[in-house]
């Protein structure tokens, strides 16, 4: 049976493996700075899907505040599941289950961005209720 949580800091080992295969290993953060970061940024909620012991997706999001607006805004910032669990709507239910703990902070929308080219993922985001609203922009600064 599968379990959807928030994550704990023991699960990072785990998550940090998951978020090697997701994204370019050389761009991805260390188990250190994943505990550093998820510590000391009560912004972030990080939800699991375990499968027994195993962690086999997990999807990250930011509650956005501003002083502009009345309500806090959420952010989804990666989802995935491992190959091998896709198609048995464990994508949709962590989603779900991370859009509830979105919505116990108050948030009454939630965006998200991923690759122009990545239909898969538009597809299954708009499968979830997401529609294509905003144009996302992004600069490149060097430090």
């Amino acid at each position: 049976m599968i379990e959807f949580r928030l994550a704990i800091p023991q699960d990072f080992a785990e998550l940090h493996k998951l978020n090697s295969i997701l994204n370019d290993k050389s761009d991805c953060a260390t188990v250190e700075q994943m505990v550093a970061t998820f510590a000391s940024n009560p912004q972030e909620i990080v939800c699991v899907a375990v499968n027994g012991t195993i962690i086999i997706g997990f999807c990250c999001g930011q509650l956005l505040k501003s002083i502009c607006y009345p309500m806090p805004f959420g952010e989804i910032t990666e989802l995935f599941v491992l190959p091998k669990w896709r198609r048995q709507n464990i994508g949709r239910r962590l989603l779900g289950f991370m859009e509830v703990q979105l919505r116990t902070c108050g948030v009454m929308e939630i965006g998200l961005a991923t690759g122009i080219r990545n239909e898969n993922a538009q597809k299954f985001y708009e499968a979830c209720g997401y529609e294509k609203r905003r144009f996302f922009l992004i600069k490149n600064t060097p430090i």
